[in-house]
């Protein structure tokens, strides 16, 4: 499995984790062989990228909570960009604060690993802006 950014997506591609709306709704299940719409669908939705299986790659297992914690995330990250929006445009994030409690209930505790692949540029763009929001200096190594 690997991330390609959206740009670099070729017809016959696989997915290798589902495509959400900012909603939660499925838009695509995994293995979904992309095609030219389908490209075009996920550049109009803003991705940036996202993961691809190798050619002879076999779909690797995924439990109905990591499908569950895909959908989560999907939701969330939206919802925090739209917080950090706000304190860009210097508002008041009105939800941020139920939004960071929201995310310790569900996953802030867990006793196990989910299948969660932080390094991406979608992730890490996103902890470098609210890093730079709350005024904390940032190293040159993670721009």
């Amino acid at each position: 499995m690997q991330f390609v950014k959206t740009a670099d997506l070729k017809p016959g591609m696989r997915l290798a984790k589902p495509i959400y709306n900012r909603m939660g709704v499925l838009l695509y299940e995994r293995d979904t062989r992309l095609t030219i719409q389908g490209i075009n669908s996920i550049e109009n939705f803003g991705l940036i990228g996202i993961f691809i299986l190798e050619p002879a790659e076999p779909l690797p297992p995924l439990s109905r909570e990591d499908l569950e914690f895909e959908q989560f995330q999907t939701i969330y990250m939206f919802k925090l960009k739209d917080n950090m929006d706000k304190l860009v445009d210097n508002l008041v994030p009105s939800t941020l604060l139920s939004l960071v409690d929201d995310i310790q209930r569900h996953y802030g505790s867990l006793d196990h690993k989910l299948n969660f692949y932080a390094d991406t540029p979608q992730f890490r763009g996103l902890c470098i802006q609210t890093l730079d929001q709350c005024r904390y200096p940032i190293r040159n190594d993670l721009q």
